[in-house]
C-alpha cells in the first residue's frame, strides 16, 4: 500500500498542470449567483472611480462592473460584514446581493440587483442613530432577509427593526422593500435599555430564523415571518448564585457572547458567556458583567424558554446607591464593592468544545489577589454634580487602568452546556485557542501558556512563552502532545459576530490565525512574530514552517493566436515554471483547458527588475479552433514549483481577444473504426475524434458515434494533411494513430482500454473513488461493462488497468 500511495503521489504531481484544485490561495470567485453550485462571482466594497462607495462585481455570469451604493462613506462604529447573496427576489436568473455600509457613521443596508447593476432597496436608522445591529435571517425556502435593528443604549426611541421582505407592503419608516417590526419589550418594569447586538435562531420551529435582541435582564425574540415578538424572557443572571440580592445588584448587562445551538437532546439553547475576546489585555472593564449561563427551550415552543442555569462570577464597577445592608454602608455610600479585574472571563473562539461526549463551554478567567485600586472615590465623583465631565471620566479610567497590573492567577474552567455541571478546571495556565486540525489524530488541541501562581492580569511580567499543545480527556484531565519550538504568543485574528454567533456591539470573536501551508491536511498556526508553527508527521513534533509564496507574472499580449508573457516563483527564482491556459472561465469554475507549456525564454527585463536569474518568458500558440472571429476570454496560470496544486492567476487575466477567422476548406469524408472496446461485446461508442498535426498539436476536434460494428463516417473541414487521429470517449483512455487524410481509406484504431471514468487520461485512484461511490447503482459513467450495475466486474476492469495512461 505504501508503494501504491507513492506512485499515486507521483502521478498526481506529474498531472498537476491539468488538475488545478481550488485552494485558499485563490478566492476571487467565492459566490454562486446562478445557483449551479459553482462559485462564479466575487463581491467587494471599493471606492468608486468617481468617488463614493461602490460594489465591485467580478463575475463570469453577470457583467463585471462597479455599482455605486453611496455618495460618501466613513468607517462604521463596528465591523462590517462582507457583501453576500440574499436570493432571487426580482425574478432574474441570478441572486441579488446585500451591502452593509455607513455614511457619517449612520448605518445603511442596501439590496443590489447585480444583474441590472442597480440598487433595488435601502434602509437606514431613524434620526441618524449610530448604535445598531445588522445581520440577516434565512427563511424556509432558503432566501436571506437582511435587517437593521436598534442597537446599544436604545431606550425605545428607535424601538424597531427593518427587515427586507419585498413580497409584503413596505413600511414608511423603513423604506421600499423593508418592513417594520416592533422590538420594544412588553409589560415589564425592568427598563428597556438595549445592551448590544443579537443572534439568530429558529425558536418557534416555522423554518424561519428568528432575531434575538438583548436588553438588561430581558431577551426579546422577533419573527421576520409573522413580523411580531414571539417570545420575551425576563431573568436575573445572578439570581441562582445570590437569590436574595435586589435586581441589578450584579448588573443586568447581557454583554459578551450569545451562541445559539441545538443540543444532542434536541433542546434549543442560548449559551451566554459574559466575557471578552482572548488577548484583550488593555480592557480594564472586562465586559463589566462576568457570567455563564444557558437559556433553553423545546423545539418549536418559543414560550417554553427558561433560564436553565447560570453562574455569576463578578461585576466590575461599584454601584452608588444604598440597599439597606449595614455591612455595605460606607462613605461614599456603595451598595457593593467593585470586583475590578477579579473573575474576568476571556474567550477563545466562541467557547464551545467537546469534553468526552459532553458539549461544553470553556474559558479563561482571572482570580485576582487584590486590586491595585478600587477607584471608589473616582467613580463616586462621576455621580456628583457636575456629573460625567471629561476630566472626571479621564480620572476614573486612569485609575481603573492601574488594575491591568493587578496580581493573580489565570485559570481555565469548563461547564456542560445542558446543565452547567463543571467538567474540568485548572489553574496557572492561559488557553490562547483551540483547533481539531493541528495533529493527525483530529483531537481538539488547546494551545496553552503555562504560568506561575502569581502573575499580572495583562501578563506583562511574563517572558514570551513556548506554547504547549494540550488535549483534555473525557475525565477532564490535560494531556500533552508537544511544545512549540519558538517563544511567542499566537497571532489572533478577528471574526465578525453573525447569525447564530452573536456578541457585544463593536466586539468580535478571537480566533487563531491558521493555514495549511504545506497542504498536508493539517493547519499551521501563525505567531505574533510572523513565524508559522505546525505539526511534522516525520518528526512527530511541532516545527517552524515556511509559508509558500505563489508565482507572480504578467501576460504581455495575445496577438494572432500567440500568447506572450512571463512569470516566476519567488521561492525558486532560478527555475522555469509550467504555465497553464484556460478558456472562457477560470480553471475552478468550468474553464476549458487549452494547453500548457514551460517558461524557458530569456527575459532580461524581468531578471533586472526582480533581481533574479534564469529564463522566465513564455510564448504559447492557442488552439486553432479559437481562430473563429468570435470574442474569447483567456485565463493564464503560473504553477508553483513547490506545490503543484498551487497556482496564481497572472495579471491581467482574464484577457479578451478576437482571433480573425479563416475560410474553411472544402469538406471531405473519411471512415473511422475501432477494433474493440474493452469490457463490451459491441463496439458502439460516442466520443470525440481529434486531428493532431505532425508535432501532435491540436488542429480540430469532431464528434463521433460508431455503429455496432465500430465504424463511423466523419466529415472533415480542414486541409487534408499528414498527422495523427486521436479518439477519446468515456470511459476509455485516449488512443492515437498516424494517418494521411489525403488517402480515402478506413482509419482503424486498436482496442480501447477502459477505466478512465473522469477522463483525465489516466486510470487511478480518482476513477476508483468515483466507481466506489456508485457501488451497486446503475450509474452509467461507472458501469464499465454496461450490464446495468456497478459491481466487482467493473472494478476488476479498472484494477487490471491501474495507472495505465492514454496517448
Amino acid at each position: 500500500m505504501k508503494r501504491r500511495m507513492a506512485i499515486i503521489t507521483t502521478v498526481l504531481l506529474s498531472l498537476s498542470f491539468v488538475m488545478l484544485y481550488p485552494t485558499l490561495t485563490y478566492a476571487a470567485f467565492d459566490l454562486d449567483v446562478n445557483s449551479d453550485n459553482i462559485p462564479d462571482t466575487s463581491l467587494s466594497l471599493k471606492t468608486c472611480a468617481g468617488g463614493g462607495l461602490c460594489l465591485d462585481v467580478s463575475s463570469n455570469v453577470v457583467a463585471s462592473r462597479q455599482i455605486q451604493v453611496a455618495s460618501q462613506t466613513i468607517s462604521c462604529p463596528q465591523l462590517v460584514p462582507k457583501p453576500t447573496l440574499v436570493g432571487n427576489y426580482v425574478g432574474t436568473a441570478v441572486s441579488e446581493a446585500v451591502v452593509y455600509y455607513c455614511q457619517n457613521q449612520v448605518p445603511f443596508v442596501s439590496i443590489v440587483d447585480i444583474n441590472a447593476g442597480t440598487v433595488a432597496a435601502t434602509t437606514t436608522s431613524p434620526q441618524n442613530k449610530t448604535n445598531f445591529y445588522w445581520d440577516m435571517v434565512r427563511d424556509s425556502s432558503g432566501k436571506n432577509h437582511p435587517f437593521l435593528a436598534n442597537g446599544y443604549a436604545d431606550d425605545g426611541s428607535w424601538g424597531y427593526l427593518c427587515v427586507y421582505k419585498p413580497s409584503v407592503a413596505s413600511s414608511a419608516e423603513c423604506g421600499s422593500g423593508f418592513v417594520r417590526i416592533n422590538t420594544v419589550p412588553q409589560n415589564t418594569s425592568r427598563g428597556i435599555f438595549r445592551n448590544f447586538g443579537g443572534f439568530t435562531q429558529d425558536l418557534d420551529g416555522d423554518g424561519w430564523e428568528d432575531i434575538n435582541l438583548m436588553y438588561e435582564f430581558i431577551t426579546v425574540t422577533v419573527s421576520a415571518n409573522t413580523q411580531s415578538i414571539i417570545n420575551q424572557i425576563d431573568f436575573d443572571i445572578a439570581a441562582a448564585t445570590e437569590p436574595g440580592s435586589p435586581l441589578g445588584f450584579h448588573s443586568g448587562r447581557q454583554y459578551g457572547e450569545h451562541i445559539a445551538v441545538t443540543g444532542a437532546d434536541g433542546k434549543l439553547r442560548d449559551l451566554m458567556i459574559g466575557g471578552i475576546p482572548v488577548g484583550s489585555f488593555t480592557d480594564p472593564f472586562c465586559n463589566v458583567s462576568r457570567f455563564v449561563g444557558v437559556l433553553e427551550s423545546n423545539p418549536g415552543q418559543a414560550q417554553s424558554r427558561t433560564l436553565k442555569w447560570s453562574k455569576y462570577l463578578g461585576f466590575h464597577s461599584t454601584i452608588f446607591s444604598t440597599t439597606g445592608d449595614p455591612a455595605l454602608v460606607s462613605n461614599p455610600p456603595i451598595s457593593r464593592p467593585a470586583d475590578m479585574m477579579n473573575r474576568c472571563i476571556m474567550l477563545f473562539s466562541d467557547g464551545r468544545t467537546k469534553i468526552g461526549t459532553n458539549d461544553a463551554i470553556i474559558f479563561n478567567y482571572f482570580i485576582q489577589e487584590q486590586p491595585v485600586s478600587n477607584c471608589v472615590y473616582e467613580q463616586y465623583q462621576l455621580t456628583v454634580a457636575p456629573v460625567w465631565t471629561t476630566a472626571k471620566d479621564t480620572a476614573w479610567n486612569n485609575c481603573i487602568a492601574q488594575n491591568l497590573k493587578s496580581k493573580g492567577n489565570w485559570a481555565m474552567a469548563a461547564y456542560r452546556q445542558s446543565d452547567g455541571v463543571g467538567l474540568t478546571a485548572s489553574g496557572n495556565n492561559y488557553i490562547w485557542g483551540m483547533s481539531d486540525k493541528l495533529i493527525p489524530s483530529g483531537q481538539m488541541i488547546y494551545l496553552t501558556e503555562i504560568l506561575p501562581t502569581s502573575v499580572t492580569f495583562d501578563l506583562s511580567d511574563r517572558p514570551l512563552p513556548k506554547l504547549e499543545a494540550r488535549t483534555i480527556d473525557a475525565n477532564g484531565f490535560y494531556g500533552y502532545t508537544g511544545t512549540f519550538p519558538v517563544s511567542a504568543r499566537p497571532k489572533i485574528q478577528v471574526t465578525i459576530p453573525e447569525k447564530n454567533r452573536g456578541m457585544g456591539a463593536g466586539s468580535y470573536f478571537a480566533e487563531l490565525t491558521t493555514q495549511d501551508l504545506d497542504f498536508d491536511g493539517l493547519l499551521e498556526v501563525q505567531l505574533e512574530n510572523g513565524q508559522w508553527v505546525g505539526y511534522s508527521s516525520a518528526s512527530n513534533s511541532f516545527v517552524v514552517k515556511t509559508p509558500n509564496t505563489l508565482p507572480r507574472g504578467n501576460v504581455d499580449s495575445v496577438t494572432n493566436g500567440v500568447v506572450t508573457g512571463w512569470n516566476y516563483d519567488p521561492d525558486s527564482p532560478t527555475l522555469s515554471l509550467t504555465t497553464t491556459f484556460f478558456m472562457e472561465a477560470p480553471a475552478e469554475t468550468g474553464g476549458v483547458f487549452a494547453g500548457y507549456g514551460t517558461i524557458n525564454l530569456p527575459r532580461s527585463d524581468v531578471n533586472q527588475t526582480y533581481g533574479i536569474t534564469g529564463n522566465h518568458g513564455f510564448s504559447f500558440n492557442l488552439p486553432p479552433q479559437y481562430k473563429d472571429g468570435n470574442a474569447h476570454k483567456l485565463y493564464v496560470y503560473g504553477i508553483d514549483t513547490s506545490f503543484t496544486n498551487q497556482y496564481s492567476l497572472l495579471t491581467p487575466s482574464p484577457i479578451s481577444f478576437v482571433w480573425t477567422a479563416t475560410t474553411s476548406p472544402t469538406s471531405y469524408e473519411r471512415t473511422v473504426s475501432v477494433s474493440s472496446l474493452e469490457g463490451l461485446a459491441n463496439k458502439t461508442l460516442t466520443g470525440v475524434i481529434t486531428v493532431l498535426d505532425a508535432s501532435k498539436n491540436l488542429v480540430k476536434s469532431y464528434p463521433i458515434t460508431t455503429n455496432s460494428s465500430g465504424s463511423s463516417i466523419v466529415t472533415f473541414d480542414i486541409p487534408a494533411q499528414t498527422g495523427y487521429l486521436q479518439i477519446k470517449a468515456a470511459p476509455f483512455l485516449a488512443k492515437n494513430i498516424s494517418v494521411d487524410l489525403n488517402s480515402n481509406v478506413t482509419y482503424s484504431f486498436p482496442a480501447l482500454t477502459t477505466g478512465d471514468i473522469n477522463q483525465d487520461n489516466i486510470i487511478n485512484s480518482v476513477d476508483f473513488s468515483t466507481l466506489n461511490s456508485k457501488w451497486f447503482t446503475n450509474n452509467s459513467a461507472s458501469d464499465l461493462n454496461t450490464d446495468g450495475i456497478v459491481n466487482g466486474i467493473d472494478f476488476s476492469l479498472l484494477n487490471k488497468n491501474w495507472f495505465v495512461r492514454g496517448d
